[in-house]
């Protein structure tokens, strides 16, 4: 038996465009994310799983007009406490983050998630997203998520990558394919 699971980041922000964190922060689409996702022709899954977030909402309605998603509240963005909505330059011009960042694979944010908390979170939203396909008997599943979620879960499947193998622009991400429980990934195909 086969499965398939198209992992689908969000469509571009204004706050995206501008280099910011944004976790928990609920922006809408921006006109340029909107029109790069119009017309999109993509798989037509038996599912559709999003975050809750309304740029992954929109992305839904746009890629995916025909289906209602399910929402799953572990796909959602981390939380990046006091540095939302700020970008790298803005954060170290701040008294006390001037080095901010200079381990990337554990930046801390401040009053928001602990990356470990945040990590098992995805890896516990995705253990869901296979549940719901097998409850549903889905052979196909999209979910649209964001770029942090998409790279725990990656990292998590394939423990020999780095979490930063695992970087997707916006609109974009990967197709797992699932043979005799084990994942093979490659880049979505994007049309």
């Amino acid at each position: 038996m086969t499965y398939s699971i198209a992992l689908i980041r969000h469509g571009k922000t204004v706050e995206n465009l501008r280099g910011a964190y944004v976790g928990r922060l609920d922006p809408p689409l921006c006109p340029e994310g909107r029109a790069e996702l119009a017309g999109r022709i993509l798989f037509c899954p038996q599912m559709v799983i999003s975050s809750p977030l309304r740029r992954c909402l929109e992305t839904t309605a746009l890629l995916f007009p025909q289906c209602e998603p399910l929402i799953l509240a572990d796909l959602q963005e981390r939380d990046f406490g006091e540095l939302e909505g700020l970008t790298h330059g803005e954060i170290i011009q701040k008294p006390g983050f001037e080095d901010w960042g200079m381990d990337a694979s554990r930046m801390p944010f401040p009053g928001g998630e602990e990356e470990d908390v945040f990590r098992i979170r995805c890896v516990r939203g995705f253990e869901q997203v296979l549940a719901l396909m097998e409850q549903h008997q889905a052979k196909s599943c999209a979910v649209i998520t964001h770029g942090g979620v998409m790279m725990s879960i990656l990292a998590h499947l394939f423990p020999l990558s780095s979490f930063f193998d695992w970087q997707a622009g916006c609109g974009c991400g990967w197709l797992l394919t699932q043979r005799d429980g084990s994942f093979e990934a490659q880049p979505l195909p994007l049309e």
